[in-house]
């Protein structure tokens, strides 16, 4: 007849062995997240699924977060679904921080040719100023840095600021310098009379371009206003300087193209 024979065997699983990983474990506000799940046996997989903190999910292997902000930051878990060479599922986490970007603000100058440009940067981090149109050779690390001591109009242009944090999260702000070109001295300056006698009155007058106004100066620097029908003061020798400002930009000649008028006053004999 015939025999029956009992057969045992036995069916073991195994755990499938896959991690979560990052290329990108820290990253500023508006960059990218980049999640990795690397399964190291060979499963087929059936599915993922990937949660976080302010994330919507993702059911692919790999994921990239664009345009990061504070609330991605915290603990990703994958979960991968396998055939029956593994386990039905199992899960691994990786951790993400999203830094904040720092602040960053730049101001300029508007200024006659021959002045001081000085910039102004307000920012949370370390600073990095450049000149970036026209390109020009100016840099400094200073919040409120000196172009120049001296102006001339290859100053004018776009300034850039960089401000960088621990983290290397940054801000860009850019600035405008303008460099006013300054009018040339009267073509003409008149006096009624080189010499006058003491008690008596002087006008002076010039002739400067269109869109300048002439404008008189004493010896001592300070305005001559009126500069029609004045007296100069008692007994001796008086110097004034004529110069031309620009009706717009209130830019006058340099100093050394003013043009000089000298007078004398003398004693009633």
């Amino acid at each position: 007849g015939s025999t029956t024979r009992a057969i045992s065997f036995s069916v073991t699983t195994r755990k499938c062995s896959f991690t979560a990983t990052t290329t990108t474990p820290k990253v500023c506000v508006g960059g990218t997240i980049e999640l990795k799940s690397t399964v190291s046996t060979t499963p087929s997989v059936k599915a993922y699924s990937w949660t976080g903190p302010g994330f919507s999910g993702a059911s692919t292997a790999d994921v990239t977060i664009s345009n990061a902000i504070l609330a991605n930051s915290g603990v990703y878990t994958v979960t991968v679904t396998a055939n029956s060479i593994c386990l039905a599922t199992a899960s691994s986490t990786v951790a993400i921080i999203v830094n904040p970007n720092p602040t960053a603000k730049a101001t300029g100058v508007t200024v006659c040719e021959g002045e001081k440009i000085t910039l102004t940067g307000e920012g949370n981090g370390t600073y990095a100023w450049t000149k970036i149109n026209p390109a020009g050779a100016f840099t400094s690390t200073e919040a409120t840095p000196t172009v120049t001591t001296s102006a001339v109009t290859t100053d004018a242009g776009v300034y850039q600021l960089i401000v960088k944090t621990g983290e290397s999260c940054t801000a860009i702000a850019t600035t405008t310098v303008i460099v006013n070109t300054r009018p040339a001295a009267p073509t003409e300056t008149n006096k009624n009379k080189s010499n006058i006698c003491e008690g008596e009155t002087l006008s002076l007058s010039g002739v400067c371009a269109s869109g300048t106004t002439i404008k008189w100066y004493k010896a001592d620097g300070s305005e001559l206003n009126p500069s029609q029908n004045f007296n100069p003061g008692p007994v001796g020798t008086y110097v004034y300087y004529a110069v031309c400002k620009n009706d717009g930009t209130n830019c006058e000649t340099f100093d050394n193209l003013r043009a000089k008028v000298t007078v004398t006053v003398d004693k009633i004999p």
